[in-house]
């Protein structure tokens, strides 16, 4: 016959384990949410611009994403990219204080004709590291 204390050890040792592993990630995520909610903040109203329907081959066309650091440190913009020749991006080189806004600049000259999306990477120091813009429209 099998002792029952012997049979409750390993039932014990998992339930001790599974109390373990519970604080571990409580902790973790506790770390992680502290982090996240010190950290700088990219918020900008619209990500996506529409140039419209009406653009012309080989004209440069302009737009401003205004955007805002609502966390608590200084947000840097560290690089933006584009996803095409055809677009570029000027952003401020200082870093935006918490409440305040700055603006990314895209220009937009595009020989293709039809419609087009264009994405903008903006890489900065918010937690999610890297936030999206997009431009589309049509050329005639």
């Amino acid at each position: 016959m099998i002792n029952r204390a012997f049979m409750s050890l390993p039932i014990k040792s998992l339930l001790i384990a599974l109390c373990i592993a519970c604080c571990t990630m409580s902790c973790k995520q506790k770390e992680k949410c502290a982090v996240t909610e010190s950290a700088a903040t990219f918020y900008v109203a619209d990500i996506k611009h529409d140039f419209g329907e009406k653009l012309k081959a080989g004209k440069d066309y302009t737009y401003d994403f205004v955007f805002f650091n609502t966390g608590k440190t200084p947000l840097i913009i560290n690089d933006v990219k584009t996803s095409c020749h055809c677009t570029t991006a000027e952003f401020p080189k200082q870093p935006v204080m918490p409440g305040e806004s700055a603006e990314i600049h895209v220009t937009l000259n595009e020989d293709s004709k039809g419609f087009f999306r264009r994405s903008i990477t903006v890489y900065n120091n918010s937690a999610k590291r890297q936030n999206l813009l997009w431009v589309t429209g049509k050329v005639e």
